[in-house]
C-alpha cells in the first residue's frame, strides 16, 4: 500500500483500511470474474500452508466487483 499523502507512514494507511500493522496480505485488484480456478486455489493453499505453520495474520484482499461474484468466491474459497 502506498500512501497518497507522502507525510503518512504506512501503519496509518493500515489504520485507515482497518488492517493490522503487520497482517500479511495477498491481493487482487482484477474484477473477480479473472480469478481462475487455478488461483484461487493456490491463494487457499498458501493460507492453509501458512497458518499449519503458526503464522496468524494473513488475509486476501479483494476487489469487490462485480457483487455477485463475491459471494460466489466465498463459497468456493470454503470448499477448498
Amino acid at each position: 500500500i502506498k500512501p497518497q499523502d507522502p507525510h503518512r507512514t504506512r501503519q496509518e494507511v493500515r489504520k485507515d483500511q482497518g488492517l493490522p500493522p503487520h497482517e500479511v496480505l495477498l491481493s487482487n485488484f482484477n474484477q473477480l470474474y479473472k480469478i481462475d480456478p487455478s488461483t484461487l486455489q493456490l491463494w487457499v493453499d498458501i493460507l492453509v500452508s501458512a497458518r499449519s505453520q503458526g503464522a496468524k495474520d494473513l488475509r486476501v484482499w479483494l476487489l469487490r466487483f462485480p457483487p455477485l461474484a463475491v459471494q460466489r468466491i466465498q463459497k468456493e474459497a470454503m470448499k477448498r
